[in-house]
């Protein structure tokens, strides 16, 4: 099987040997590839409704993995002690931040958390930043969307507000698909602002515009 542009960035990101969880894994296409590599010692993978959960439920057992266990449960509720990863991928970063910050508990033996959220990625930074997170690595990749995938570690470091809102390592490298997510944001910044807007919005905007042009 092979696995999508953003799942392929997500599997690199994946240390050997971990003890990782899967949150929300849909079709399990990631845990597949993990299992199959011998990536992983343990996997546990979930989803919190009985149509997605059957479906991941049969393709894993479709390939008789002893190590990856299913869960029909929501989020890291029903986390294993064992494990020391996270990846939540697919989920907007305000789901993303829900899930972690319901069951904060449940992160005392997790070292890493991998996330790729499909919005709101400056919110999700501060917000596990604050959980006793630091930044490792991040890539950011163009598949129909622009998705960021963040790679946090059990650490402290203290960001600035660009930091959260484009990626300490994503500002820094300024790679070409980075570039071209800015530059096509500026353009659509620039059109709104020319509009009849309340001043609150073009305020916001400009403010935006010029954060952009700091990078």
């Amino acid at each position: 099987m092979s696995l999508s542009k953003r799942l392929s960035e997500i599997y690199t990101f994946v240390d050997n040997g971990s003890n990782l969880a899967d949150i929300g894994a849909d079709h399990g296409q990631l845990v597949i590839e993990l299992a199959k590599n011998n990536k992983c010692n343990k996997i546990f993978c979930n989803d919190n409704k009985v149509g997605p959960f059957n479906i991941l439920k049969n393709a894993i057992e479709g390939n008789e993995f002893s190590n990856v266990t299913v869960s029909l449960s929501d989020g890291i509720s029903k986390l294993p002690d064992y494990i020391d990863a996270i990846v939540i991928a697919g989920m907007g970063g305000d789901l993303i931040i829900d899930i972690l910050s319901k069951h904060k508990e449940k992160l005392n033996n997790v070292e890493t958390l991998i996330l790729a959220p499909n919005t709101n990625e400056k919110e999700l930074r501060k917000c596990v930043c604050d959980l006793g997170y630091k930044i490792l690595d991040e890539k950011i990749i163009f598949e129909r969307h622009y998705y960021e995938i963040i790679k946090f570690v059990k650490g402290n470091v203290i960001y600035n507000e660009l930091d959260y809102e484009f990626g300490p390592i994503l500002r820094k490298e300024k790679n070409a698909i980075f570039q071209k997510k800015y530059q096509e944001t500026l353009t659509k910044l620039y059109n709104l602002i020319n509009k009849e807007l309340p001043k609150e919005k073009k305020d916001e905007i400009s403010k935006k515009i010029e954060r952009i042009n700091q990078l």
